[in-house]
């Protein structure tokens, strides 16, 4: 994918907070920390190695 846009990756069975942290040891670059959205769903964005910025929720 050329373009810098968000590109959804689904919903995720586990703990996102938990999943954030493990990602984040590893060294995965976030853009910021999980948070809620306003209809309920956390959501935490993150960039590939092109620069992409995906989401995780």
């Amino acid at each position: 994918m050329s373009d810098k846009t968000m590109q959804p990756l689904g919903p995720l069975q586990a703990d996102l907070e938990a999943v954030f942290d493990g990602l984040q040891s590893e060294g995965l670059q976030f853009v910021s920390r999980p948070c809620r959205q306003p209809l309920g769903q956390i959501m935490v964005n993150f960039t590939d190695p092109d620069g992409n910025v995906l989401t995780l929720q």
